[in-house]
């Protein structure tokens, strides 16, 4: 009887052992998952943020070159102007010096 009694205490401590280690192996595999989870995650993340990053600096290649342009009318207007001018008063210094020339 004392020997059914140990035996029934032994195979008892066996079962035990047998569900900590499947509870140690099942913990185990979720901190497994959870970690490959948490790096995919992450990379989708880096991913998405590198996206919206190429976006921002595309849009804001664009604004700055629709300002390099709109620079760029604004001085060649500037700069016909002035030519328009300049080739005025050589209109007038020819005539000028034309017309002191001929008397």
């Amino acid at each position: 009887m004392v020997e059914s009694i140990i035996k029934s205490i032994k195979e008892s401590e066996d079962k035990a052992k047998e569900i900590v280690d499947l509870a140690k192996k099942e913990k185990s595999e979720i901190i497994s998952k959870s970690e490959v989870e948490a790096k995919n995650i992450l990379l989708d993340a880096e991913k998405e943020g590198k996206k919206i990053i190429d976006k921002a600096k595309e849009e804001a290649v664009k604004d700055a070159q629709k300002k390099v342009d709109q620079i760029k009318k604004d001085y060649e207007k500037i700069i016909k102007e002035i030519d328009k001018k300049a080739e005025s008063k050589k209109e007038k210094v020819l005539k000028e010096l034309v017309k002191e020339f001929l008397n």
